[in-house]
């Protein structure tokens, strides 16, 4: 998608799947999105997120998310930019924006449900970063967690957001922040 903006509310997504099962299940497809400014809010009244999604429910791995926004890139009420998997690893998130990331009470995540897959990276570069009881997480079951890398120059945090990688049976990923640490709790 290429567009000088994109606004998504009230539980609407953008996302690729794939369900297959067996031996001849497929990768699930890449969402790859292009944009001045990008900005996902809110949910369904059934608390389905407003969201940005690759997913595999079977042995076929999740697909990527490739998001470029000229200026910003804003989540809020409960959105998200989210891959998982099933069995499979799951995909890579890759967030490219100009000039601010904002979550407020939103998430980007990659997960692996269950099975041995790997947890996929997460790698964010915007000039500020703002993150209010929000969370990143690269999160494993069997295999290993994804890695979380974050470049920025300004990284803004509540107290009540957080950033992780981890496994429950595997090896936990890496958080590797480049930016100064602002704590707003203080």
């Amino acid at each position: 998608i290429f567009a000088d903006s994109l606004e998504l509310g009230g539980g609407a997504r953008i996302s690729s799947a794939s369900y297959g099962q067996g031996l001849d299940a497929g990768n699930g497809g890449g969402v790859f999105i292009n944009a001045g400014r990008i900005v996902l809010a809110g949910r369904q009244p059934d608390g389905t997120p407003t969201g940005i999604n690759a997913e595999s429910t079977g042995p076929g791995m999740a697909g990527n998310i490739g998001i470029t926004a000229g200026s910003a890139l804003i989540l809020a009420g409960g959105a998200e930019i989210a891959t998982s998997a099933s069995e499979a690893d799951g995909g890579n998130i890759t967030l490219r924006v100009g000039r601010l990331l904002q979550l407020t009470d939103s998430r980007i995540t990659t997960s692996v449900g269950s099975g041995f897959g790997n947890g996929g990276n997460i790698d964010i570069d915007p000039v500020f970063t703002v993150l209010n009881n929000s969370v990143i997480q690269a999160n494993a079951y069997g295999g290993d967690g994804g890695n979380i890398r974050i470049v920025t120059d300004h990284l803004i945090a509540s107290v009540d957001s957080r950033i992780e990688a981890s496994s429950e049976l595997g090896i936990d990923g890496s958080v590797e922040i480049s930016s100064p640490n602002v704590d707003v709790g203080s």
